[in-house]
């Protein structure tokens, strides 16, 4: 899948926790998002007199458009290397957890189908 298909997915599939995402589609539309996001932040940032970070209302509205999104992506990503979404929790494990997840996100593709479906492409 490329970026445009990626980003496109990413938001046509909102809140779509079933079936399955290649990791093309993760990676790209985690890229997308990743700089549409750096973009948000540093227009919406001020400090204020003791240097702290502020961040404005775009980037909150960012966030909480992201999020729904963004967990049903890993969801789908998890189902296509044939784990279930609650292994997305093992980030509540500091800094181990997320290297887990990480490496789950990173394997190929289980082959064929899988008891998530048909793999995407």
């Amino acid at each position: 899948m490329n970026f445009g298909k990626a980003f496109v997915s990413y938001w046509g599939n909102y809140a779509k926790f079933d079936g399955r995402a290649s990791r093309s589609e993760f990676w790209f539309a985690a890229l997308a998002n990743g700089l549409i996001g750096l973009v948000v932040v540093v227009s919406s940032v001020s400090f204020d007199a003791n240097g702290l970070p502020s961040y404005g209302p775009l980037y909150w509205i960012w966030l909480l458009a992201t999020l729904l999104p963004s967990l049903a992506i890993y969801s789908r990503r998890l189902h296509d290397t044939n784990r279930s979404f609650t292994n997305y929790w093992l980030t509540l494990i500091p800094i181990v957890g997320a290297i887990i997840l990480l490496v789950y996100v990173c394997q190929p593709s289980t082959p064929g189908s899988n008891k998530y479906g048909e793999l995407v492409r």
